[in-house]
């Protein structure tokens, strides 16, 4: 007989929000223009598809947190560790930035929080 567990509110919140957040980042990877230069790849180009991969994993994230699954909460962690990373690293670069990235790493650091909370990690063992 399998165990049914039960998804934590804030867990369904971060689901549905990851798998919002994957389906705009794909609509954002297709929609940006491809820009050859000599035949190759630019930045443009590869931001592109990584948005795209990106996107996809939030989905993939999103539907494993819903479900509770424990690669789930791996991929979430992985996912909003490596966002944040970026985006402390863009403020490094350039100090300026601060406005536009604060709301986006006090974010991240809330649901890495969230997420390494004991009572909400033990829920995906």
């Amino acid at each position: 007989m399998t165990e049914h567990k039960e998804t934590p509110a804030g867990v369904a919140i971060l689901a549905v929000l990851s798998m919002i957040v994957g389906i705009f980042g794909i609509f954002a990877g297709v929609t940006i223009d491809f820009i050859w230069v000599g035949g190759a790849l630019t930045l443009v180009s590869s931001f592109q598809l990584g948005t795209i991969f990106i996107g996809l994993f939030q989905i993939i994230a999103g539907y494993g947190l819903w479900k509770m699954k424990s690669w789930a909460w791996w991929l979430a962690v992985a996912i909003t560790g490596i966002g944040l990373i970026i985006n402390l690293l863009i403020v490094i670069v350039d100090f300026n930035l601060i406005r536009m990235y604060l709301l986006p790493i006090l974010i991240r650091v809330v649901i890495l929080a969230y997420l390494r909370h004991r009572t909400i990690r033990t829920r995906f063992r």
